[in-house]
């Protein structure tokens, strides 16, 4: 019927709404479309890229769409589905940037010599086909068989070879578009290039490519920061220093944006050297631009480099704040009120940059003045209101508790605000957030309100987090307010931040108890209270079709306990009701733990598919996040109260470990082992009369055959190792890790490091951390000692655990700067590979800015001559780094 509609004008309204229908089956049940799909696909992807239906245009753009959005649907509803289809991933790139080649008309190049801000709806085709690589990257992030972006950059390299601009603006928007699908193991090669390219397009004769290749680096700057903010700073950092003077004023405004991007995640010490230029060249354009939108940019761009020099902002400080202040005051008309609220921002972050002592008579002046601008009837769609509630956040941090006399005038507003309750519907009820109570009703609250329930709780949890005991006067009306929300059925978002809003006054009351004679009667109100709620509601889920609806909310909920928890801290809880919580945790976890038999059963049927398998992969991953909180929360409740734990909950949480320790399921041995782990590492020396029942387990787990479980266990010896009593389990201990290290680890026969799970080598990472651990703990029981330290170092650096390898690279260091002999070995013979570990991790995830000071303090104090020997055995990247070190401080 398709294909006869397009070819006869007659039937164009029957084939438009056939293409209609075709696309919401696909969105609610594209299995229906299973055994036609490449059939349907065919006729789709003929639609879309058919030059001439002989139709009007509207009607032509009409059935395009419409194909395109069914095609955009199938992978993200069924992605194996559309792998199914020959070169379907191939298709859809080709088809989404023939869309967006629709970029040349005048509605375009109009905009682009404009000064508006925003582009008209001219760009449909354009717009649907960048959307879709999103879309369509997005749906096929966790299938590596799809090949999706080594197949749109090869497009992208056809594009880019041609002459016109068109081609060269589609293929550059296109790496925008995509560029955070970009494999995790290809970002080092593939930005290498992508950083390359986007530097010579910089300097494109056509305005429209180099407005492009600023769009690029500003979304690069933000997917993969802080990587490209590491590798590139001075290069891109001059490029759009460069670009800003561009002779066009939106390549300027856009370099500007990009810039932002970018330098938000610079190091300091990489910006300090340009910021004198670009200081000079943005106040130019706030102070002589004509364009709003430059000025926008320009404000928003200081307010950043601010953010990163921090203190050394201070020079500037005298010239910029008038400014600020001047907007602010001056920018009131409508087209202003984006650059007026990016001043008030501005000037809250150049306060939290110099300090109190800088900042205190300035803030209390634009503390008075947001007060009085918000105490002004504001049209709802102003964006000033945002900019002034965020504002306020970041001069609270600015002042502490100097900001106290403000809250009178904030505090109650926003109690008032977060106090307002959902209300059953009525007929005309209108932009309203809707949920079903448990009683069958329906209730709702405006959509804009339950924003700024948000925004209210995002301002009242930094203010708690600052005030802290300050707070004591409005702690008890807060909790008020705020408990409540912990049953929000309207908003996951809402129930995430009074937890945290929960956690904070539990913290605050905590500090306030302890200056009061002990008197925790509100703390144990409200921390009760709370995790009460909480228990209950996550005991009350009803588990239906939308599992991971869901799920999301038990996670979100479990992980606020957990924080409310944490910042509780210890002696709060008495026996009887941490016995009681411990008990329904347990429970908790043993429920989840009987939902596998419901994905077993969904595994099972006869008519699954693979793409009904990864819906329920994604369940069962989440019901194991939801599981790790759980036991989270028994760890924090451990950590807290050992004595109380030991003495009251042993018996129930020995009988767990021991009912799922010894299981044929992997997913219950990961359990009691991560309980086990709990038990070593907060009971530490009080865990040791426990050990007669998990610790053989745990030992012959580090070679189980499931990766999580070998972590699981390497991860307790870690724990255990810090224990003395576990002296006469060393040996064995060692003798099963290096086992493990010997198969998995730098230069084994399984592979190279790329064909190996995440999983795997996070278990190798904390294999290596433990042998480190045991050896240099217990030194004495090995004849081999230094054998063992050279297969430790050899596989140095940590790989995939960077919070593991944040404290073996800094134990490292310790020993190094010790100069330990086991460490340094014979003749020194270990400082080569040292230092190359070090060069490895320098200015990583793996390495804090503590251990980055350290490694460059000690390479500088190596002999020059030594490190021109080892230069021959470093990769180019580590050679970079010695040079960055060696050179830096050199005037």
């Amino acid at each position: 019927m398709i294909k006869h509609s397009v070819s006869d004008i007659l039937f164009l309204e029957e084939c438009e709404k056939a293409l209609q229908a075709i696309a919401k089956i696909i969105d609610y049940n594209a299995k229906f479309f299973s055994e036609y799909i490449t059939n349907l696909c065919d006729v789709l992807f003929h639609i879309c890229m058919k030059d001439d239906y002989e139709l009007n245009y509207d009607y032509d753009n009409s059935l395009k769409s419409l194909s395109l959005e069914a095609l955009v649907t199938i992978p993200e509803r069924r992605p194996k589905m559309a792998l199914s289809v020959p070169r379907f991933v191939e298709k859809i790139v080709h088809v989404a940037m023939l869309f967006m080649l629709d970029i040349n008309n005048d509605s375009f190049n109009e905009w682009m010599n404009s000064i508006k801000e925003s582009k008209d709806d001219n760009q449909e085709l354009y717009d649907l086909g960048e959307e879709a690589l999103d879309r369509v990257g997005k749906a096929f992030i966790d299938l590596d068989e799809a090949n999706f972006i080594h197949i749109l950059y090869t497009r992208v390299t056809e594009y880019l070879m041609k002459s016109t601009w068109e081609h060269k603006y589609v293929a550059i928007m296109s790496i925008a578009q995509t560029i955070e699908y970009l494999p995790e193991d290809e970002i080092e090669e593939q930005l290498e290039q992508v950083i390359s390219m986007l530097l010579q397009a910089l300097l494109d004769q056509d305005v429209r490519v180099r407005y492009a290749t600023c769009q690029a680096i500003g979304q690069i700057s933000l997917d993969h920061q802080p990587y490209v903010q590491r590798e590139y700073p001075g290069e891109l950092i001059t490029a759009l220093i460069n670009t800003m003077n561009d002779l066009h004023l939106r390549v300027q405004s856009h370099a500007t944006a990009a810039f932002v991007n970018f330098a938000e995640e610079v190091d300091k010490e990489a910006m300090l050297p340009y910021a004198d230029m670009v200081i000079d060249i943005l106040l130019q354009k706030l102070n002589s631009s004509n364009y709003l939108l430059v000025r926008e940019q320009a404000v928003t761009a200081i307010a950043v480099i601010a953010g990163v020099i921090e203190d050394e902002f201070l020079k500037y400080y005298s010239t910029v704040v008038p400014i600020m202040k001047n907007v602010i005051q001056k920018a009131v008309s409508k087209e202003e009120r984006t650059v007026r609220g990016k001043a008030i921002e501005c000037i809250s972050i150049i306060g939290m940059s110099v300090g109190k002592e800088v900042f205190l008579e300035d803030a209390k002046e634009c503390m008075n003045a947001l007060l009085q601008i918000s105490s002004t009837k504001m049209d709802p769609e102003d964006p000033v209101k945002e900019y002034i509630q965020e504002a306020i956040g970041r001069i609270c941090r600015a002042l502490g508790n100097d900001f106290y006399p403000y809250l009178s005038s904030i505090v109650p507003t926003m109690l008032s605000l977060l106090s307002i309750s959902p209300k059953p519907l009525c007929d005309d009820d209108e932009d309203l957030t809707i949920a079903l109570m448990s009683n069958g009703q329906y209730v709702g609250l405006k959509t804009s309100l339950l924003e700024d329930q948000e925004k209210a709780l995002d301002l009242l949890i930094i203010i708690i987090e600052v005030m802290k005991d300050s707070y004591s006067d409005y702690i008890q009306a807060t909790a008020t307010a705020v408990l409540p929300l912990l049953n929000y059925d309207l908003s996951d978002e809402v129930k995430q931040k009074a937890l945290s809003a929960t956690s904070e006054l539990i913290e605050a009351a905590k500090i306030l108890s302890e200056k009061t004679d002990n008197n925790k009667t509100m703390l144990h109100a409200i921390l009760t209270t709370s995790t009460e709620t909480v228990l209950k509601s996550l005991s009350e889920y009803k588990m239906d079709e939308n599992y991971e609806y869901i799920l999301d909310s038990m996670i979100v909920e479990s992980n606020g306990l957990y924080l409310c928890l944490q910042k509780a801290g210890s002696s709060v809880l008495p026996d009887a009701t941490l016995k009681m919580f411990i008990n329904q945790v347990f429970k908790l976890l043993e429920v989840s733990t009987e939902r596998r038999v419901i994905y077993m059963q969904k595994k099972n049927r006869e008519d699954v598919d693979e793409d009904e398998l990864l819906v329920i992969d994604r369940e069962e991953e989440l019901e194991q996040t939801y599981r790790t909180n759980l036991l989270d929360i028994l760890g924090v409740l451990m950590k807290y109260h050992p004595t109380q734990f030991l003495n009251s909950c042993c018996d129930i949480c020995m009988s767990f470990v021991n009912s799922y320790i010894n299981s044929n399921n992997t997913e219950d041995v990961m359990l009691a082992l991560y309980v086990c782990d709990d038990l070593l590492e907060f009971l530490q020396d009080n865990s040791v009369c426990l050990w007669e029942y998990f610790m053989n387990p745990l030992l012959l787990n580090i070679n189980h055959t499931d990766d999580k479980i070998k972590q699981a266990a390497c991860y307790g010896v870690i724990q255990a190792t810090k224990i003395s009593a576990f002296g006469k389990y060393a040996t064995i201990a060692v003798e099963y890790l290096v086992k493990l290290i010997q198969q998995y680890g730098a230069g084994s026969t399984i592979g190279g490091a790329n064909k190996k799970s995440k999983e795997l080598i996070s278990a190798i990472d904390n294999a290596v951390a433990a042998l480190g651990d045991v050896v240099f703990m217990h030194s004495s029981k090995f004849t081999n000692a230094e054998d063992l330290i050279k297969l430790w170092l050899n596989n140095l650096p940590i790989k995939e655990d960077d919070a593991e390898g944040r404290r073996v690279h800094k134990n490292l260091l310790d020993l190094i700067t010790q100069t330990h002999p086991l460490l340094i070995g014979k003749d020194e013979s270990n400082i080569a590979k040292i230092v190359s570990i070090f060069l490895t991790i320098y200015e990583t995830d793996f390495s804090d800015n503590e251990c980055n000071k350290r490694i460059a303090l000690l390479i500088k104090s190596l002999d020059q001559s030594y490190l021109n020997t080892l230069v021959s055995t470093l990769t180019n990247k580590q050679t970079k780094k010695l040079n960055n070190i060696v050179n830096s401080g050199r005037k």
